[in-house]
C-alpha cells in the first residue's frame, strides 16, 4: 500500500521523492502494555523484516523465537546480559526484574547482537535545534539512497526520551528552491487500522513527522542494522560488540 501511495505522489507531485523500507509489519501497543512496551514493539517490527533473510530466520528458529511474546524478548535480553553484553545497562535496569521495565537503544543492540546481527547506533545530541535536527533527516535520506540497490531495506529504530518508533520511509518535496523533509514512522502508539487506512488513501497524517515536529524533541538515537545485512558477525566481532558504543552525528564538537 505504501508503494501505491508513493506512485500516486510521484504523479501528483513530480518533485516528490519517497524511499521506503521493505517487508516490515506494524505492532501496536495494547491496553496491558501501553506506555512501557514501545521498545519491544519496535524489536518486533524489526524482526518481521529480518525474518526475510534465511540466515537470520535459521538462527531465530534455533532459539524457538516467538515474535509476539514480549516475555521471550525479555528473556533474550537477559541471556545477552549473562553473556556479558552491556553490563552497565543490565545493572541500570536491574536486570529486568520488573516485567514492565522500559527499554531503549542499548537493549535493542544487545538483543540483535546476541544473535550475531551487526548493528550501529547513531547519536544526535542537542545543540542548535533545527540545524541539528536537519542532520537526522539527511542521515535518513542518505541511508535509503545508499541501500537502493539492496533487495531488502530494513527499517530504523528511532529512540528519544520516553518513546521509540520505527522509521519506515523518507519523503522530500521540493518547491521554489526549498525542500520539505519528512520521515515515515510506525508508531506503536498508533492504531494499525488507522495506518492501513492512511496508507491506502495517501493521507499520511499519522505516518509523517517533519523537521519542525521533530525539533520539539531535544535529542535522539537511531539503531541501524549494519550494511552487511544478511550476514552474521564473527566470534571476534560479537565479543567486541558487548561494549556498546554510539556514533555521534555530526562527528565534531564545533
Amino acid at each position: 500500500m505504501m508503494k501505491n501511495t508513493y506512485e500516486k505522489d510521484q504523479k501528483s507531485q513530480p518533485d516528490c521523492t519517497m524511499f521506503l523500507s521493505t517487508n516490515t509489519n506494524h505492532f501496536q501497543s495494547t491496553k496491558s502494555d501501553y506506555g512501557w512496551a514501545c521498545g519491544y514493539k519496535n524489536i518486533q517490527m524489526m524482526l518481521t523484516h529480518l525474518y526475510n533473510y534465511p540466515v537470520y530466520k535459521e538462527i531465530f528458529d534455533s532459539h524457538h523465537l516467538n515474535i509476539s511474546s514480549i516475555s521471550q524478548l525479555q528473556d533474550i535480553i537477559k541471556k545477552s546480559w549473562k553473556e556479558g553484553f552491556d553490563p552497565e545497562g543490565a545493572k541500570a535496569l536491574n536486570y529486568l526484574s520488573r516485567k514492565n521495565t522500559w527499554i531503549g537503544t542499548t537493549e535493542f543492540a544487545t538483543f540483535f547482537q546476541f544473535f550475531g546481527i551487526p548493528i550501529k547506533i547513531y547519536e544526535f545530541p542537542k545543540r542548535d535545534q533545527i540545524l541539528e535536527h536537519s542532520y537526522l533527516f539527511d542521515y535518513v535520506k542518505n541511508y535509503y539512497i545508499t541501500r537502493q540497490q539492496d533487495k531488502e531495506i530494513p527499517p530504523l529504530i528511532l529512540q528519544h526520551s520516553g518513546h521509540s518508533r520505527s522509521i519506515v520511509g523518507y519523503v522530500e518535496i521540493r518547491s521554489q528552491n526549498q525542500k520539505q523533509q519528512s520521515v515515515l514512522l510506525y508508531d506503536p502508539w498508533a492504531k494499525g487500522e488507522t495506518l492501513k487506512y492512511e496508507a491506502k488513501t495517501g493521507k499520511l497524517h499519522d505516518f509523517h513527522s517533519t523537521i519542525q515536529e521533530i525539533s520539539e524533541i531535544p535529542q535522539f538515537q537511531i539503531l541501524e542494522i549494519d550494511s552487511r545485512i544478511g550476514h552474521l558477525m564473527t566470534k571476534e566481532e560479537r565479543e567486541k560488540s558487548k561494549i556498546i558504543k554510539g556514533i555521534e552525528i555530526p562527528n565534531n564538537k564545533n
